[in-house]
């Protein structure tokens, strides 16, 4: 179900599972969609999405950096092994 509640002054805004909308009313829907205020959210939509995937794809090469530098790190570590190495190797 979709019911439209008033956002700014004037607009208004379709809202999924609401209760004052009557049923079957899709081409109220599609008509609101249509005007600039549904084009609007449909942009603004659009956008908040596209930087929150930005955001977690920059999160996500930061991460992989990360565990780059580890992995580093861990063969470095490996390339020098401890003093006492060939007492953990027989046990």
């Amino acid at each position: 179900m979709v019911s439209f509640n008033l956002v700014a002054a004037g607009s208004y805004m379709p809202e999924i599972g609401g209760s004052n909308t009557p049923e079957g009313d899709t081409v109220q829907l599609a008509l609101w969609f249509e005007s600039r205020w549904g084009l609007s959210a449909l942009h603004e939509h659009a956008f908040n999405e596209a930087q929150h995937a930005r955001a977690w794809v920059a999160s996500l090469e930061r991460e992989c950096e990360r565990l780059r530098q580890v992995i580093q790190a861990l063969e470095e570590a490996q390339a020098q092994p401890a003093a006492n190495g060939p007492v953990f190797r027989s046990i």
